[in-house]
């Protein structure tokens, strides 16, 4: 009853749902094909924008940085049915969490960030959306009571939070004492690291061409909240 909020904690559910999305159109691109997903994979077409609060509460109105095109579309779309197909089986954690693990990898660790804010602070989530092309408003809510379910059956599959990436390249850095690699495909550079206690590099040639299975983690830089991406050698294997 009492209209206010801290502003970390503000800012922190609006970065949860941005995640959320960003990856959800990511993901979204896999159905489509390569040339569509190079023209229209851009920031501007999932990058979020408030441009308006409802008086005397907590509603945010959004909107994409890229504008509708001319027959009132926008892209951001994809991301949206993926997240209401969702919110709509939130009362069915088994069918809500095959769905997500559909996804999987960064998307299904978004999700359950976003859930884990809407169940630990009690703050349920309704949103609406539409775009100029259609008539009609889409509109979801999950209260923490139908999250609690799906986020405890999420950290139980963790295995669906698990981005895999294989790379296949010219090795030009190894070093053992600190676990770290670059590879090189095509002129771009590639680097991570690697578990020394798991994973050995001192096999390795360096300019030597590998096969590199990787597993693609995101970390969270202390005080700006910016993701970056880390890649962690699993398992390689000369050419």
């Amino acid at each position: 009853q009492d209209p206010k909020i801290a502003a970390q904690r503000l800012g922190q559910f609006v970065t949860l749902i941005q995640r959320v999305v960003s990856h959800a159109f990511r993901k979204a691109l896999r159905d489509v094909d390569e040339i569509t997903r190079e023209a229209i994979n851009r920031l501007e077409n999932y990058q979020l924008e408030i441009f308006a609060f409802s008086p005397g509460s907590f509603t945010l109105h959004m909107q994409t940085t890229a504008p509708a095109d001319m027959f009132g579309y926008s892209h951001i779309e994809k991301a949206l049915r993926i997240i209401d197909v969702i919110s709509e089986h939130i009362d069915d954690p088994n069918t809500a969490v095959e769905f997500i693990a559909g996804y999987g990898g960064h998307f299904a660790a978004a999700y359950r960030d976003l859930l884990q804010f809407i169940v630990e602070n009690e703050t349920p989530l309704s949103y609406e959306w539409s775009m100029p092309e259609r008539n009609y408003i889409t509109a979801r809510k999950i209260s923490d009571k139908q999250a609690n379910p799906v986020y405890r059956a999420l950290v139980e599959r963790v295995d669906i939070g698990i981005e895999e990436k294989r790379f296949v390249g010219i090795v030009r850095k190894v070093d053992e004492t600190y676990g770290s690699w670059r590879l090189e495909i095509d002129e771009k550079q590639y680097s991570g690291r690697s578990d020394r206690e798991k994973l050995h590099l001192g096999g390795i040639v360096i300019g030597a061409r590998y096969e590199f299975i990787c597993e693609e983690r995101l970390e969270e830089e202390r005080g700006t909240g910016k993701e970056s991406t880390v890649l962690y050698l699993k398992s390689y294997r000369p050419l």
